[in-house]
């Protein structure tokens, strides 16, 4: 009976977070996760991206049921300053960030450019109508991908090299994501209104414009929804060590499926991670390496959750990871205390697959809080990691909270696993006050669980 209230429970749960994901705007700082990452090093500071995201409305590719406002974020290295880029040559939403040693692209509804030796913006209006996907750059050639094929720009003279587009072959005019290097250019592309639906992978030459489409992995299992025929995509591509190009594969919903290409024996060779854009942030560098990047996006982190004006109210579990590996305990401890009640309760459902004795510490710390969605992630995480030290606080969670609370039959659940048989006369004494029915049968199946223990 138990773990049939148990299953209400989190049924619940999930009801209650998904209207807060769906009636919510959803500001997040996504150095990771499922998205491109699109963060750059420019002198003395940052440039990434944050995003707003709000119900309705078609967003961008990674968001079709969604209202997406984004804008640069600049993180000043020294004085850990944050602040908005506001120029007028800045695109008003931004998908992608792309350097070279002379420039900064910023594209998305429109093309902007950063000439860092000038340190002005300009915007490129020959692209001002053009919704930009996803940039790479080769030699001295710029490639968009976006929603009206594939374009190639020589970077110092503007000239517009090629344009490819279901003209030319390609299956969709809609590019996912664009990859060039040695002649060849990669291009995956999607179709669907409202549900993205992957293309597969296509190789261009771009000595003769041939377009080839590509055999990929298969993926895991077969896509149903509304009866489509399916194929999938990759979502980010870029180079790695042994001359390979590293895929992230998009099936629909996380984690999504990473290869490591390799151009010249034309094989995929799969890869067990969920890090596949730190990798890149980090120069190919573990997580756990303390390396100087690394240190420095573990500081916009920390400052864009805990003291930005405008803190984000989702986490990635890249992000607590990577605060996680590199020994950060504190600025976790921090994000618990300070961060919006949604970041808290995620940072905590992330935490919880590590076994270190200070997280059960912190679990227990956090059912003092007031927000029910982490209370509820707190006690399921107690309940699974089987900290008895937390049975008191569990029991004072039951006496003080109201018997329609779902809060409460979560405590009752975790109290059934976690503690004594010395709990008994306590949990009688409730039996003898509750008035509830559903509540009275869940006590005492807890009561009798104690007992047998």
């Amino acid at each position: 009976m138990l773990s049939k209230v148990k299953n209400v429970v989190l049924k619940s749960l999930i009801i209650m977070l998904i209207t807060i994901s769906t009636v919510q705007a959803r500001d997040y700082f996504n150095p990771g996760r499922e998205l491109p990452i699109w963060l750059i090093k420019n002198n003395n500071y940052l440039l990434t991206i944050y995003f707003s995201v709000v119900p309705g409305g078609s967003g961008s590719i990674y968001h079709k049921h969604e209202k997406v406002k984004s804008w640069l974020m600049k993180y000043d290295l020294k004085t850990r300053e944050i602040t908005k880029i506001e120029d007028p040559a800045v695109t008003s939403k931004v998908n992608c960030l792309i350097k070279n040693e002379s420039f900064i692209f910023a594209g998305g509804r429109g093309l902007s450019v950063y000439n860092i030796k000038t340190k002005k913006w300009e915007a490129w209006d020959e692209f001002n109508k053009q919704i930009i996907n996803y940039m790479c750059i080769d030699n001295n050639n710029l490639w968009l991908g976006t929603e009206q094929g594939v374009w190639g720009i020589n970077i110092n003279t503007r000239e517009i090299i090629k344009h490819f587009t279901t003209q030319d072959g390609l299956k969709t005019n809609r590019i996912m994501s664009v990859f060039a290097q040695d002649k060849m250019l990669l291009v995956s592309t999607y179709r669907g209104k409202h549900d993205i639906i992957g293309e597969g992978l296509s190789k261009l030459n771009l000595a003769t414009d041939e377009i080839q489409e590509m055999v990929i992995p298969k993926p895991s299992k077969p896509y149903d929804y509304r009866k489509l025929p399916y194929a999938y995509g990759v979502i980010s591509m870029y180079a790695v060590p042994d001359n390979k190009i590293r895929m992230v594969f998009y099936e629909g919903f996380p984690p999504y499926k990473v290869y490591d290409y390799s151009y010249a024996t034309n094989e995929f060779f799969p890869l067990q991670t969920k890090h596949h854009h730190l990798d890149k942030i980090f120069k190919e560098k573990s997580i756990a390496s303390n390396s100087e990047s690394a240190m420095e996006i573990i500081e916009l982190i920390s400052e864009v959750y805990l003291n930005w004006s405008v803190k984000p109210n989702h986490i990635a579990e890249e992000t607590v990871d990577i605060l996680y590996k590199n020994e950060k305990h504190t600025k976790i401890k921090e994000l618990l205390k300070h961060a919006k009640p949604y970041v808290r309760e995620q940072t905590l459902y992330y935490l919880s697959k590590y076994k270190d004795a200070w997280i059960d510490k912190e679990l227990i710390i956090a059912l003092n809080d007031r927000d029910s969605v982490v209370l509820q992630s707190v006690i399921s995480a107690i309940e699974e990691r089987k900290i008895s030290k937390a049975a008191p606080k569990i029991l004072q969670i039951i006496k003080s909270n109201s018997s329609s609370d779902y809060t409460v039959y979560s405590a009752v659940s975790c109290l059934a696993e976690i503690g004594s048989k010395d709990l008994v006369p306590e949990i009688e004494k409730l039996i003898s006050e509750e008035k509830d029915r559903s509540m009275l049968k869940n006590l005492r199946e807890a009561r009798d669980k104690l007992q047998s223990k």
